[in-house]
């Protein structure tokens, strides 16, 4: 039966957070990966009439999916210490709320509507752990946390990339899930 309570999915996202075993996964998730979009078709096994045909077009050109598939490819992954620490340290506001996303809900979608938050805040984290001209640039291998810093700064330059392609390719975007 589907459905369930507010606080079911409030339970779910604290035994996320947790690391307990997903019951859809049947192991604790251990990384966030981030798919990109890379075609869409339409399933047929018949023929279509070119009257259903131009409804589907015009469909889809006002951006409705009705019947069409969307085929993803996995791009970058992350582990799921490295991405919370890094939503953790981000300040209120949209990129936030859309990584929150993956953590209460197990997935996030991004699309060309959070590009500019996303690539903000992706500046900000890098700026903050000394690359981009930061002032803070001086980076010790002996830090304690040297070895989560690197992590976060090479998924902070993937993550950048592919928010990019979001931005610049026409109608791609992006699902974060935990996996």
């Amino acid at each position: 039966m589907l459905g369930g309570s507010f606080g079911d999915a409030s339970r779910a996202s604290d035994e996320a957070a947790e690391g307990v075993a997903d019951p859809c996964l049947g192991h604790a998730p251990d990384q966030v990966v981030f798919y990109e979009l890379t075609r869409k078709f339409v399933e047929t096994e018949e023929d279509v009439p070119q009257e259903a045909c131009d409804v589907l077009y015009y469909t889809l050109a006002v951006g409705h999916h009705t019947g069409v598939l969307d085929c993803f490819e996995p791009r970058l992954s992350v582990p799921v210490n490295v991405f919370y620490s890094l939503v953790d340290a981000l300040p209120e506001g949209e990129a936030k709320t859309k990584f929150e996303a993956i953590r209460s809900f197990g997935e996030c979608q991004l699309d060309k509507t959070a590009v500019p938050s996303l690539l903000e805040a992706c500046d900000a984290l890098l700026d903050e752990r000394g690359f981009r001209g930061s002032a803070k640039a001086g980076i010790s291998v002996f830090d304690d946390d040297f070895g989560l810093h690197a992590q976060q700064v090479a998924f902070l330059m993937k993550f950048r990339d592919l928010v990019e392609r979001v931005r610049d390719v026409s109608g791609v975007y992006l699902t974060g899930r935990l996996q």
